[in-house]
């Protein structure tokens, strides 16, 4: 492997390769195809630990970027938290928050889609063409990740009507972003955030690869056998729902209102750049990449080693030295079209897009359809409504999972718990799910249980 030099102490800076958004990163071997280069020199080396600390290390990472524009867009458009509007969460505030997520999602997402699939800024893809996506795909991936700026802008507000009522108490901006130990506490919270997100992450998406989730809701995210920058949020509603309930458990830390929007807008726009498809741009991300193409391995992301861990990790395409899972699969990536793989939901053109059988179709008017309906009418009606806040949040938390599971139970031969079936129920899979309901499932109750207060 041909040594490259850096530019110095700023190499690396905001996660930039020798100064540029569009080179390889310096361990890998140019040498190989993209995704044939091995992590195991490069991942939880000795120390890595003391660098989750270090907030020095958070500038030479790609958070800030994040950050900065989560930033941008509260200053813009700060929360009212005085307002009617408010208080009484009007459908004119709904519609403002909902508009602020579409463009700041689309802006950012889309800029990634043009630099390298117009402009052809990158050249390494991981399935070696440089092909973009067909117009079909493209607009599949834009409609979910549409509806994922749309659910990102609903729990954007909640924290407002529940910051606004003082359901929940809060540090005011005054306070934490100044010298004193609430700035200090924010500030520590803003440059962890990144491994909140790692853990979070891994757990929740772990939790929807179980068979009877998978099939009815992370399926449709893995439509996308070869990734682009839309892809990354193009997730089932139910998915959308656990994956943003990293930003909920910020609630409970009377921090500024500025540190959950900070995490939604970490969720909403870090998955553009890892799912570019190419190894050669800010944020290339061989990791989840390899997560595409094998589909039961590296669930969560290289910042904490949670698959090392539980034994899911691969370090690269081709055969891996590291993977110790149950799951058996070629070495070759999958077809391209996805038909052969029985656990994907559908192709991605229109007429593959649309329900193939009756389960999907019970599964999502239920879930999508009747489930929202339903939690729209007891915020709405409140002191009116006969059901308790614990039971709205309970039914949105535990509903979907349970829909699932009831279907999988009428219809599914294979085990409820593939691919994990061969790890102990009360050894690694047990403390994985109590792992996801803490991770997981308990922020997503605890937001809306106090949103129906």
């Amino acid at each position: 492997m041909k040594e490259r030099k850096g530019i110095g102490f700023f190499e690396g800076f905001l996660g930039t390769v020798e100064g540029s958004f569009y080179k390889t990163p310096r361990w890998v071997d140019l040498d190989k195809a993209p995704g044939y280069t091995s992590m195991e020199d490069v991942l939880y080396q000795k120390g890595w630990v003391m660098d989750i600390f270090n907030p020095v290390k958070w500038l030479w990472s790609v958070t800030p970027i994040w950050c900065a524009v989560a930033a941008l867009v509260y200053w813009a458009f700060p929360y009212d938290l005085e307002s009617v509007e408010a208080k009484e969460m009007q459908w004119s505030l709904v519609v403002e928050r909902i508009w602020i997520h579409f463009w700041t999602m689309h802006c950012f997402v889309g800029f990634w889609h043009v630099t390298i699939y117009l402009f052809k800024f990158s050249t390494r893809n991981f399935s070696q063409t440089i092909e973009g996506p067909s117009k079909s795909r493209l607009f599949h991936n834009m409609y979910y990740s549409t509806l994922g700026a749309i659910q990102s802008a609903i729990w954007d507000c909640a924290f407002i009507y529940i910051y606004a009522n003082k359901i929940l108490p809060y540090t005011p901006d005054s306070e934490a972003f100044s010298l004193s130990p609430k700035g200090f506490l924010n500030a520590a919270v803003i440059i962890l955030v990144g491994y909140w997100r790692d853990l979070h992450f891994y757990c929740a998406h772990r939790l929807i690869h179980i068979r009877f989730i998978y099939k009815y809701v992370h399926s449709l995210h893995h439509r996308n056998t070869q990734i682009e920058p839309y892809a990354g949020l193009c997730m089932h509603p139910v998915e959308h729902l656990f994956y943003y309930s990293c930003a909920g458990a910020m609630l409970l830390f009377n921090l500024s209102p500025f540190v959950p929007f900070y995490v939604l807008v970490h969720a909403l726009i870090s998955p553009a750049a890892s799912h570019s498809g190419f190894e050669d741009n800010w944020q290339s991300d061989q990791f989840h990449n390899i997560h595409h193409t094998k589909f039961e391995c590296n669930y969560g992301s290289s910042g904490l080693p949670m698959d090392y861990a539980f034994g899911t990790w691969r370090e690269k395409l081709g055969k891996s030295n590291t993977y110790k899972g149950a799951f058996d699969e070629p070495d070759e990536p999958p077809p391209k079209d996805g038909k052969k793989l029985e656990y994907l939901r559908g192709s991605l053109t229109i007429t593959g897009a649309l329900w193939a059988n009756s389960e999907h179709a019970i599964y999502d008017i239920l879930t999508s359809v009747v489930l929202p309906a339903f939690t729209l009418h007891c915020f709405t009606a409140k002191s009116g409504s006969v059901f308790t806040p614990h039971e709205v949040a309970s039914a949105v938390t535990f509903f979907p999972i349970l829909v699932g599971f009831l279907l999988w139970f009428t219809t599914d031969k294979q085990s409820w718990r593939w691919p994990f079936h061969k790890e102990p129920l009360f050894g690694k899979f047990g403390f994985f799910t109590v792992l996801a309901a803490v991770v997981v499932l308990a922020p997503t109750y605890v937001t809306v249980y106090y949103a129906m207060m």
